[in-house]
């Protein structure tokens, strides 16, 4: 059995009801003492961040069935529309109500709000335009940068299955993961996560490590 990796460690800690710390042995409680002693502020919160984000069930868009629902009400509705217009309300419809699933989904992550100050603040340090609303965008990029068209399998998906083809995801060019948004400042920005939640990572690591 493979080693648990410290975002491991630090994810069974903040759900654990034993948070006892003992001399002879490491707990969960020696694991959030060494997150509070990390130096880097930033780092420690991306790592709750990250665990909140793997911890709870991502909306979906509305599937093949879903839609025909959706469509078959437009036409009881409004009998003399055609099925383009049944479709695109109904498409519409799904892009709404997926809108407001990922509102109700953000709402759940408790550390987001702090975290997106924190990022701002940087941003606004490094004089990009708009810190608020890239900061927002590139949190949302680094904790999830698998493509939203082929889900991460760098090649197309067959129409209505979740099986892929031979042919290489156009979107992400059979990479199987989006493009960092806001070009410089966005790469930046995302590095500087990276470099936050690593340099949190060895400190924890260092101090579990002095415990044994």
């Amino acid at each position: 059995m493979s080693e648990l990796t410290t975002e491991e460690r630090y994810a069974i800690a903040i759900s654990s009801t034993n948070l006892r710390v003992e001399a002879d042995k490491g707990g969960a409680g020696d694991v959030l003492i060494a997150v509070g002693w990390s130096p880097s502020r930033l780092g420690s919160a991306l790592m709750r961040l990250q665990s909140e984000y793997d911890g709870i069930e991502k909306p979906r868009p509305v599937c093949l069935d879903g839609l025909v629902k959706m469509a078959l009400k437009h036409k009881k509705q409004n009998p003399s529309w055609k099925q383009k217009e049944c479709e695109a309300a109904a498409m519409a419809d799904s892009k709404k109500w997926l809108a407001n699933e990922k509102q109700l989904f953000l709402g759940k992550l408790k550390t987001l709000p702090a975290v997106i100050e924190q990022i701002t603040v940087q941003a606004a340090k490094w004089r990009i335009e708009q810190p608020i609303r890239v900061s927002t965008v590139i949190i949302g990029h680094w904790l999830n940068q698998v493509c939203p068209e082929c889900n991460g399998v760098k090649f197309e998906l067959i129409k209505d299955t979740p099986s892929a083809s031979s042919k290489v995801c156009r979107v992400c060019q059979g990479v199987g993961v989006t493009a960092t948004p806001y070009g410089g400042d966005g790469k930046r920005l995302a590095n500087y996560l990276d470099d936050c939640r690593s340099r949190a990572i060895v400190s924890i690591r260092g101090r579990l490590r002095e415990k044994h």
